[in-house]
């Protein structure tokens, strides 16, 4: 089976992807032949951007599956997913808020606005539909960090993280002692940030956690993905109020200074 990541490589999948994986029936949908699995533990409604893209990816067996995002409150002009497959059933539905957007305005329709729920409905060979995932239109702010990470399924997942707590360098140089003092002979230095999402339920939390124990986080920054080691080793998941999400990570690529 395919799997994918940022940077467009493969990676060995997860053992609880295809026919050999076991599942509870009541977490799978089933009509006659065709059955499906989300594979991600995201919860039922998440935010998103009005720049920002996402993927839901679905295991099938018995037919195939397309995607249409559907705004609450829009006429019923349904904006059909880009959509990646493959033999083993595998579909990955794209869902990009500019292109989106820029359909509705070509249709005569408006466009979503903050706070509006937008549903991407999962449909059959015969337009049923099989799940949905909704998605409420956050807010575009200066401080959000768009993280994705492999999840325990194998796949992609992403989240918004609405604010940077701290943004900095840890330094290292190698000095030598000489005859008129120390001098710094070699400097590198480490991008290190506190991130923090909104205040989020318990389901949500119990999503994000993976975060913290994914084999591979990335970070988009200017149209990239900069892969990023985390060092937060504690989430709380569990609190008597909403919980908010804090992360500690440094950028991978550590920045080499020479000195003559």
């Amino acid at each position: 089976m395919h799997v994918r990541r940022p940077a467009e490589t493969d990676r060995e999948p997860d053992g609880r992807i295809g026919q050999h994986a076991q599942h509870d029936p009541a977490e799978r949908g089933d009509t006659n032949d065709l059955s499906y699995e989300k594979l991600s533990a995201s919860p039922e409604t998440r935010t998103i951007g009005p720049e920002e893209s996402d993927e839901i990816a679905v295991i099938a067996e018995g037919g195939t599956l397309k995607a249409v995002a559907v705004v609450a409150g829009t006429p019923a002009t349904p904006v059909t997913l880009a959509t990646k497959n493959d033999a083993d059933g595998l579909h990955v539905f794209g869902l990009k808020m500019a292109d989106m957007r820029a359909k509705l305005r070509a249709a005569g329709l408006r466009e979503p606005t903050e706070g509006e729920i937008v549903t991407v409905r999962i449909l059959d060979g015969e337009d049923e539909e099989m799940a949905c995932q909704r998605y409420q239109v956050a807010p575009t702010g200066e401080q959000n960090v768009r993280i994705c990470w492999w999840n325990g399924y194998g796949q992609i997942d992403y989240h918004t993280m609405r604010c940077v707590l701290s943004n900095g360098y840890d330094i290292r140089k190698e000095r030598v002692y000489t005859a008129d003092g120390y001098r710094t002979t070699g400097c590198s230095r480490e991008n290190r940030l506190s991130l923090a999402s909104d205040f989020v339920n318990r389901e949500t939390m119990e999503w994000l956690s993976g975060i913290a124990v994914a084999p591979g986080v990335w970070m988009e920054q200017n149209y990239a993905f900069v892969p990023l080691d985390v060092l937060t080793e504690t989430v709380t998941t569990v609190s008597e109020t909403l919980s908010q999400l804090q992360l500690t990570v440094r950028k991978s690529a550590r920045e080499i200074y020479q000195h003559q």
